[in-house]
């Protein structure tokens, strides 16, 4: 009697189971063929990351309320306007220490006007 590697896959030990894994990753070293572990993980983030996406866009949006995203808002243009008095022209660098100064992203700040529609 044979059975399928899946089937095999839940009756192995956690032992076995890294085992195949490095096995896995011995013989699809350039991608190519079929990976039993990158399988599961791929069938769970279908069945798992829409949910966790939904949740996690209902937390921003908590968080992100229409008076907290106009205040943000208003503190990054004001940064925005003050970096472009002085001549400063926006890099990566320049990026990262307004995020810093601030404690939010610009992506974070688009996310929000969406969602709150402003």
């Amino acid at each position: 009697m044979t059975s399928s590697p899946s089937f095999m896959a839940g009756r192995m030990s956690n032992h076995a189971a890294k085992n195949l894994r490095k096995i896995d990753a011995l013989h699809n070293e350039g991608a190519e063929g079929y990976s039993l572990s990158e399988s599961t993980q791929e069938q769970l983030a279908d069945k798992y990351m829409p949910q966790i996406t939904a949740i996690d866009r209902q937390i921003f949006a908590l968080v992100w309320t229409p008076d907290v995203t106009a205040q943000r808002r208003a503190a990054w243009n004001g940064e925005m306007h003050a970096l472009s008095a002085r001549g400063v022209r926006m890099t990566s660098k320049v990026e990262t220490e307004v995020v810093a100064k601030l404690g939010f992203r610009l992506r974070d700040l688009r996310l929000a006007v969406e969602i709150n529609k402003l």
